[in-house]
């Protein structure tokens, strides 16, 4: 657990890896995600979902979320799976986490 340069730059960078982008002349969200199967199961699997300090509390996070169940329902995917640390869970506190934590 923890951050990993090297793990984080293959991931980032993988040939299968695909990215929503959020932002006009600048980044302030952005997604990156794979079509996976796991346990004979096919499903999005998001790696990485980060929004600007400030652009955050605006929904961003949700609406990216939301584009992925579309993208995946499109693809007949069914699941999508985020990993969210406990640590982040309980810095953000319940509220902020509960979408996420409540799907275990």
């Amino acid at each position: 657990m923890g951050w990993h340069p090297t793990q984080k730059r293959k991931e980032l960078y993988h040939r299968e890896s695909r990215f929503l982008l959020v932002g006009n002349d600048t980044l302030v969200a952005f997604s990156m995600f794979r079509f996976e199967r796991e346990d004979d199961v096919d499903l999005i699997y998001c790696y990485e979902l980060q929004v600007a300090p400030e652009a955050q509390r605006q929904g961003l996070g949700r609406k990216i979320v939301d584009a992925l169940v579309r993208i995946g329902k499109a693809y007949n995917m069914e699941k999508i799976v985020l990993t969210v640390f406990l640590g982040l869970c309980l810095s953000f506190g319940p509220t902020r986490c509960s979408c996420f934590c409540s799907q275990r």
